[in-house]
This record gives C-alpha cells, sequence and structure tokens, in this order.
C-alpha cells in the first residue's frame, strides 16, 4: 500500500484523506465515543511475494521514528458511520502492538504532519474514518500462555491459560514500542503516561463496580456466608466423591472457594482459563494451605477451562450440588442458563454488562439491554423463580439466588 497523502472529496467533504499502516503504540479511550491513540506508521515490502494479500502482517516493517497521534470520534463528520461497529469504545478495543490497517483526515490545525522520533506531542493531528485490524497481538500472547499448560492438562480437560505468561507477553509488547530506561540502563516497571491527567474514567467505574483492595477482601466472606445461610450448611458439606460438590465458575484466585470451605468445609471446584501465578498449575500459597488445614476444610481444585453451554460443562453442573459465581464477568448468562437446564440450584453476583458483546440481549419489552438494573431485570426474566437480593459490600452487590427445591 502507498503511504502517500491525496487530495480527496467524497461523502466525508472536501479535504486531505490519507491511508496508512501502523502499529498501536498508546491509546487512551475517553467513554464510548472518544478515544486518543499514537501510531507507529509501518511499511510494506515493495517485492512482495507471490500469493501474499497486500493486507499480510508478516511483510510489514516499522518506518523509521515515524508517530502520529490520531482521533477517533464517533460523532465527528469524518467517522464512517458503516463501521460503527468498529468504533474502539474501550481501550481493549484497540490493544497495543495491534497492527492496523488507517484511513485518516488530516486535521485542519495540523502544522506538523508527523512527530520524528519524538512520541510525546499529544496533540492529535487526525481523525480516523475508518480503520480494520491486520494483527492482533492478544492472540500470540494466549498461544503462548497457553502453551505453558499444555503438559500437565487430562485427557478430559481443556488447556489452561498462565495468566503470568500471558501478562508478561503484552508487557514485552508495550515495552517494545515504549521503552522506559532508568540511570542503570535497566528497563522501568512503572511506566509514565503521556496523558497530563493520570486517572482515567474506567478506574471510576473500575472502583463502583467492583469495590476498593479491601471490600474485595470482604466480598467473599460475605458472599460465602450468604450462600450457607440460604441454602443451608448440610448443602454445602455433601460428599460427592470425586464430582465437584460446588461449582465456583469464573472463580479467579479461588476466594469464594476458599471461604465456602473455611466456614463449611465445602469441597469446590473453580472453573476458570486462567492459570494465576508462575507456576503451570494453580495453587494456593502455603499461608492459605495452612489456614484451610486449621479449619478442616477442603483444598478447592481448579479447572483450567472455560464455562459454556457445552455438554461437558453441562455435566459437570449435572454433577454439582450447587452452581455459583462473584462478578463471572461474560458467562453470567450461561450460569443461570445451565443452572436452568439442569434444574440445578445456583447463586450468582452480576457485575459487567457486556452490551457491546452481547447486543442481541433484550427485556421482555422489547428494549435493550445497555445497563446494570437492565441486565439483573433480563436474568431474572428467564425464570420467575429467580429472586434478587443486596449483600453489604461496596461495588456490584445484587445476588440473584435460582433454587428449584
Amino acid at each position: 500500500m502507498d503511504n502517500v497523502s491525496t487530495s480527496v472529496e467524497s461523502t466525508h467533504g472536501a479535504g486531505e484523506t490519507i491511508e496508512k499502516i501502523a502499529i498501536v503504540i498508546r491509546r487512551r479511550s475517553m467513554g464510548k465515543h472518544l478515544l486518543f491513540s499514537q501510531l507507529k506508521i509501518i511499511t510494506q515490502d515493495t517485492d512482495k511475494q507471490e500469493g501474499k494479500d497486500d493486507d499480510d502482517a508478516t511483510n510489514l516493517h516499522p518506518a523509521t521514528d515515524t508517530f502520529i497521534q490520531v482521533l477517533f470520534r464517533r460523532h465527528s463528520s469524518f467517522w464512517d458511520r458503516s463501521h460503527n461497529d468498529t468504533f474502539p469504545s474501550k481501550n481493549s478495543s484497540l490493544p497495543y502492538g495491534a497492527v492496523i490497517k488507517i484511513q485518516l483526515h488530516r486535521m485542519e490545525c495540523d502544522h506538523s504532519q508527523i512527530n520524528h522520533g519524538s512520541p510525546d506531542d499529544n496533540n492529535p493531528k487526525y481523525e480516523v474514518i475508518r480503520w480494520f485490524m491486520l494483527m492482533d497481538p492478544r492472540a500470540e500472547a494466549l498461544k503462548d500462555a497457553s502453551a505453558a499448560s499444555e503438559s500437565i492438562k487430562s485427557d478430559d480437560q481443556e488447556s489452561g491459560i498462565s495468566q503470568h505468561l500471558y501478562f508478561k507477553a503484552r508487557m514485552d509488547q508495550f515495552l517494545k514500542y515504549n521503552p522506559c530506561v532508568n540511570s542503570q540502563g535497566r528497563k522501568d516497571k512503572k511506566i509514565k503516561s503521556v496523558y497530563k491527567d493520570e486517572t482515567k474514567p474506567g478506574d471510576i467505574a473500575d472502583s463502583v463496580a467492583h469495590g476498593n483492595k479491601k471490600h474485595k477482601a470482604m466480598r467473599a466472606k460475605l458472599f460465602a456466608a450468604f450462600l450457607i445461610e440460604s441454602f443451608g450448611q448440610q448443602m454445602f458439606q455433601e460428599d460427592h466423591g470425586s464430582a465437584p460438590a460446588i461449582l465456583d465458575v469464573a472463580g479467579g484466585k479461588g476466594m469464594l472457594s476458599l471461604e465456602l470451605s473455611l466456614q463449611s468445609q465445602s469441597q469446590c471446584t473453580i472453573i476458570d482459563p486462567l492459570v494465576r501465578g508462575k507456576r503451570a498449575k494453580q495453587e494456593f500459597n502455603s499461608r492459605t494451605m495452612k489456614r484451610i488445614q486449621k479449619a478442616n476444610g477442603n483444598v478447592p481444585l481448579h479447572l483450567a477451562q472455560s464455562f459454556s453451554l457445552n455438554e461437558k460443562c453441562l455435566e459437570l453442573v449435572k454433577c454439582s450440588t450447587i452452581v455459583v459465581g462473584l462478578h463471572p464477568d461474560e458467562c453470567t448468562e450461561d450460569i443461570i442458563d445451565a443452572a436452568l437446564l439442569t434444574n440445578k440450584p445456583a447463586a450468582i453476583i452480576p457485575c459487567c454488562v457486556f452490551a457491546s458483546l452481547f447486543p442481541e440481549r433484550k427485556l421482555k419489552n422489547g428494549k435493550l439491554v445497555c445497563n446494570y438494573d437492565d441486565f439483573l431485570l433480563y436474568l431474572m426474566e428467564k425464570d420467575e423463580r429467580i429472586s434478587c437480593c443486596a449483600l453489604p459490600f461496596e461495588g456490584k452487590n445484587k445476588v440473584l439466588v435460582f433454587d428449584p427445591r
């Protein structure tokens, strides 16, 4: 592709439009309608191999110290509304290290079109018309992280994803284009933002949704106590042999399973594709193991796999006593659906709505599910036996309970 500017006049109005292939260096979302990004221009080989596509990311090379600042603005007259589904409404929609093809409109206020060797100029020089992802670096990071658990998986279990290796690969990708070197010549772990305001809008929303660190430590304890009181101690102490008694879906580090083990000596099985820690298999630290032993509890098991409405997961639900989830994110609806299909008790605390990921969700009155209250109502409308109550901790604290007994 020729990286040259051309004067055009189209549906976007008169002005200069350019098309580039670039690497995402940094980005900052300001909500659903505005995002700033810094790009490093890359070029294609002039001698293309036979059979190679023009948009193939394997024959691209970074241009020497060529950076540009761009602005994604959904309500701009330049943004192509036929591509609204590709608008990066959050940072993760435009991952750093991604190779993208992007069409830009040069802003009138631009007096120095391109920064050579200095990525610190924050003023955007271009508005985005449309863009396409050519290479997503998260796919390679996932591939490397999955390989670590391949050697320990059983025949009937999917391979997990090493959280440590995944985030290490993503950080390496960031440092590749954002080197911060200290006086000893080493790379600093703390990266200064190119933006003056260090507080991101998402930080506030995350605090409201998940609570701060102090309350995160308490919410598992409170939820476990609620479950035991609501369903009865006996349910959590039933012996299922090798079958999982309590399924903790998207259980993360296993804090809820740990509390259930400490409070009721439950045998819990955590289902989560991420393997926390630097080891290939997720384990509790020695201090936590001593707490479990002192309480005569059972060490929670971990299945490194995702949860969905497939035959394998439904079989796990059928063999369990109850299915629980504390802020299970994307699989929230699947937990409720699995409980309804198998007629098993379930209790979850929904969190994020993921309206853009599940745009087909609608209430019975036809309204799209776009906020937290709508999401709770959407889940409760699945069965009249689903009830809702609140727990006394900060953040998303509404519990949905399904008890078919």
